[in-house]
């Protein structure tokens, strides 16, 4: 009977399971199913979504390349104008020049002169356009290709459209300038009306250089109009010449709506400003209205015709407008190639959701069956035997206990019983050869000579070597137990660049260069986890390497490449460059402040003071890249980093290399040292430079996130998987041999020819990459350039945020001020600018001159502003002789170049400020009323 009620309730609970099992599974495979067809109902959305974001994006940036390109050509259209005509003259002077030495001597001044005559004056050039023409310094024509009626007489009082003599001025600047200059005027151009018509002209730039044998001037000129016609001509035969199946096209309109480039040839030319779609809407006045619109903008249109269907179609466009031409550039994608590639999408999913709801049925409904049988048929017997085994491992955790395998039912429990007894006596033998073990391990960890710790995660130090207690002075027991910190650093802070904390946190070996101030050294520690029996970080070895003195050679010969790329341009170009932009920013704003009802000039002036704000921004840039500093590591944006050393890449880089740039912006940041990720930046695109020797080609730099795998990562050691800003620079030079590609990281390897580089700068690179934890890649084919990858891992942390400060009005005042500097422009625009404030200004640009009127009449100044940097007596010097007169008069000292050991003498003086140029008179308005109120205030 018991036997009976036993396999009732077996099969009762056999049942019970069955039914809840089911149950359980048809409602979870309810919910799932549901579950994931509105999952992949919200993923077609958001994949619709994407499609046409990314299509938008992509028609976006096709427009804004070319406009960025057109705007950089514009940009650059008149210094290259002027230097053709400068380098066209000088051949002309030169054929002048060549046949006069050949013939002095033999053939007379008069047949001379006819030579050159008639050698340059059917020079044609420029497209036809361009001829020389020859001046005499007492303003008469000597020849002209075009009216023979000048010739011989005197142009001294000829003007232009602005009523300026440019024929004295031409004369002027050639005789005042031996190597020759540009003038500028306004005049008719050649077969538009009357010759000497200047009614319609129109502006023309000339290069003229004296020829002093007869006392000739030659010169040359062309219409600016005609070169930014050429210009316009070049991107309309660009853009009617692009067509792609996949990026459509690029259509462009004048603002009044004629049509400049289009696929359809019949467009070009004609005004569509009327052009209508199917619904009625008027496209073109569309594009116009809000490609004029400040950053572009897209509109919705039916095209009227889809090139792949051949019938109308739904399109979004891109426009964007060009204001100096007047021109609205555009491009589109049309919206039935999406929808076809979404009903692509749509079938798949829809086949996908079927296929595996179908499969997950089934495979659960076997696996269900199949467990419920099983475990009907095993369960009685293995719980029997398993609780011998239960026994067996319980008495045995505490003494030898063995099994009797002949009561096993089943071979294999009988075989593992079997075994179980011969573990028990392997343990017996390993626990003895363990002892052994531990002795060895004992006598070579105290025998390595580098400092060895192993840590727990909270960084306490568990066991050490002999090393570390001959460094320190201590027995094993006063390290053990103690933070690593607390021991090595005597600080109560971790290192900030500790790699045991990376380890920590992906369980990976990581190596990083550790200063030890205390003891005035460095060591290259090198980390590494131990895991217990469930694959749990345990323990940290920690590995520590003096390298104090590699570390000070690293630095000095670090900072001898930087300090010889840009020591001596820094500290020359300093001084008199701050003092011109000084100059510059000082009148502009006065005429940007005489200039506020004008519209037009005032924005102009404007963007004067910011291409003035970017040159002084450069030169400190420069400045702080040349002058030695220590490494700082800070939480950086590596896209900021990048953005200025392209700076001056950009400004030593021939205009006849093309520069491509891809910086996608993003909150990343890296923790490095701004000046050694700014050198990275610098000596790869340097190198990229030197390889396209006939400066000739295309240098692209890139920088995006990127996340690197493990499978990517196999073949480097120490680099945990994850995030990574990756930097591409690439070029278009001669290549790297394959034979040689391996060493290009090697210090003092070099293909460079004697004078060209050492072969520090790729190996610079290479530490300093490895030492940030990251690394870098080079591929190169002969012949078709190099490419250099270079991955840094991103941190978790932020910058902090920016705070804005609020704008206060500037002061006012009507004290009397001395101002003196021996550059005249920089003294009389401080004059005007703080005449605008209510002050009462004397000038003096002699500083002698300034000592004797200020001796005259101590008492008449309130404050002194005077340069530092001035012949025979110095603004320091200046400034002492005055103190010595009234020693609580404030003085401003300003200097173009940043010497720390200037500005702390002249506090020590007594100088109340120390400024740097180039300085903005609302600045220095700022500082003269601080200080005259400070001294005005009681004490």
């Amino acid at each position: 009977m018991a036997n009976k009620r036993q396999q009732s309730f077996s099969k009762l609970y056999q049942l019970s399971i069955l039914i809840i099992l089911t149950l359980l599974f048809i409602t979870l495979g309810t919910v799932w199913i549901l579950h994931e067809y509105n999952s992949h109902r919200d993923s077609l959305a958001k994949m619709r979504e994407d499609y046409i974001s990314t299509r938008k994006q992509e028609v976006m940036q096709e427009v804004n390349i070319h406009l960025e390109d057109i705007r950089f050509q514009i940009s650059t259209m008149e210094s290259q104008l002027r230097h053709k005509l400068q380098a066209q003259t000088e051949n002309g002077w030169a054929i002048a020049d060549n046949i006069y030495r050949h013939n002095a001597g033999t053939l007379s001044d008069r047949q001379i002169k006819k030579l050159i005559i008639e050698a340059l004056m059917p020079q044609r050039f420029f497209n036809g356009r361009g001829y020389y023409w020859i001046l005499d310094t007492d303003h008469k024509m000597v020849a002209h290709p075009f009216n023979s009626n000048l010739v011989g007489k005197s142009q001294a009082d000829l003007t232009d459209r602005e009523g300026q003599k440019f024929i004295r001025n031409s004369v002027r600047v050639a005789q005042e300038n031996e190597q020759g200059g540009f003038v500028s005027y306004f005049w008719n151009k050649p077969g538009v009306g009357e010759r000497l018509s200047i009614e319609k002209g129109e502006h023309k730039i000339a290069f003229l250089k004296l020829f002093k044998p007869f006392n000739w001037i030659i010169g040359t000129g062309e219409y600016v109009h005609d070169v930014e016609k050429e210009l316009q001509n070049k991107f309309l035969a660009r853009m009617n010449s692009i067509q792609s199946s996949k990026k459509g096209y690029i259509f462009t309109h004048t603002f009044e709506g004629v049509c400049l480039s289009h696929p359809n040839r019949n467009n070009i030319g004609k005004n569509r400003w009327n052009y209508q779609d199917a619904n009625g809407k008027k496209v073109v006045q569309e594009v116009i209205q809000i490609g004029q619109q400040p950053g572009g903008g897209f509109v919705e249109y039916l095209s009227s015709l889809d090139p792949k269907s051949g019938k109308p179609s739904p399109k979004i466009s891109f426009v964007n407008s060009l204001p100096q031409w007047r021109w609205v550039l555009g491009a589109g994608v049309y919206l039935n190639d999406i929808n076809k590639t979404m009903a692509g999408f749509r079938q798949d999913l829809r086949s996908e959701l079927i296929h595996r709801s179908l499969t997950t049925i089934i495979l659960i409904l076997g696996a269900l069956a199949l467990g419920i049988w099983l475990s009907y048929l095993f369960g009685k017997r293995l719980t029997r035997e398993l609780n011998i085994f239960s026994t067996f491992f319980k008495q045995s955790a505490t003494q030898p206990q063995t099994i009797n395998a002949d009561q096993m039912t089943i071979s294999e429990f009988g075989d593992l019983a079997r075994a179980a007894n011969q573990m028990v006596e392997e343990r017996q033998r390993i626990q003895f050869d363990l002892q052994q073990s531990k002795e060895v391990w004992e006598k070579s960890f105290n025998a390595i000579s580098d400092f060895v710790t192993i840590h727990d995660k909270d960084s306490r130090i568990i066991r050490t070597n002999n090393a570390v207690c001959k460094f320190l002075n201590k027995q094993p027991e006063e390290i053990v137990g103690k933070l690593c910190h607390e021991v090595f650093q005597q600080n109560a802070e971790r290192c900030p660049n500790c790699p045991g904390r990376k380890t920590l946190i992906d369980k990976h070996s990581h190596t990083a260069a550790v200063p030890f101030p205390k003891v005035d050294k460095t060591f290259q520690v090198s980390t590494a986890p131990t895991f217990d029996d469930q694959d749990q970080l345990e323990y940290i070895v920690h590995v520590a390497k003096d390298i104090t003195e590699q570390k000070r050679l690293e630095e000095e010969l670090l900072h001898s490449r930087k300090m010889e790329a840009m020591g001596t341009l820094a500290g020359g170009i300093a001084h008199d460059f701050n003092n011109i932009l000084t100059s510059l920013l000082g009148y502009a704003d006065l005429a940007e402040e005489n200039t506020r009802n004008h519209d037009k000039t005032n924005s102009y002036i404007q963007q004067v003071i910011m291409a003035g704000n970017r040159a002084a921004e450069l030169v400190k840039q420069i400045l702080a890249f040349s002058r030695k500093s220590e490494q700082s590591l800070t939480h950086i944006s590596p896209s900021r980093i990048v953005a200025e050393a392209l700076k001056l890449i950009r400004a030593a880089c021939p205009t006849t290399i093309k520069i491509q740039v891809e910086i996608v912006q993003s909150d990343d940041y890296i923790l490095a040292d701004p000046t050694k990720i700014h050198q990275v930046v610098i000596n790869l695109c340097t190198n990229a430079l030197h390889s396209m020797e006939n400066q000739q080609g295309t240098m692209s730099i890139r920088l995006i996130r990127k996340e690197l795998t493990a499978e990517e990562l196999q073949d480097q050691t120490g680099i945990a998987p994850g995030p990574f800003m990756e930097l591409t620079i690439a070029d278009t030079g001669h290549g790297i041999e394959a034979n040689i590609i391996g060493h290009v990281f090697d210090p003092y390897f070099t293909t460079k020819e004697v004078g060209k580089g050492v072969g520090m700068g790729l190996a610079m690179v290479h530490g300093i990459v490895k030492e940030y934890g990251g690394l870098i890649k080079v591929e190169s084919k002969l012949m078709h350039g190099t490419t250099f990858r270079v991955y840094l891992p991103i941190t978790a942390n932020n910058a902090p945020p920016q705070i804005s400060t609020p704008i206060e009005p500037l002061p006012n005042g009507n004290e009397q001020i001395m101002v003196i500097d021996d550059e005249k422009s920089i003294c009389y625009m401080l004059k005007g600018s703080l005449e605008r404030f209510g002050y009462r200004i004397t000038a003096i640009t002699n500083s002698q001159e300034a000592l004797t009127e200020f001796t005259t009449n101590p008492d008449k100044f309130d404050l002194i502003i005077t340069d530092q940097n001035m012949p025979k007596l110095s603004g320091m010097a200046l400034a002492q002789e005055v103190l010595k007169l009234r020693p609580s008069l404030p003085i401003i000292i300003y200097s173009g170049f940043n010497d720390q050991t200037s500005e702390m003498k002249a506090l020590e003086l007594g100088i109340k400020k120390f400024l740097l140029k180039p300085i903005d008179s609302k600045t220095m308005a700022v500082h003269i009323r601080k200080l005259l109120d400070e001294r005005q205030a009681p004490a």
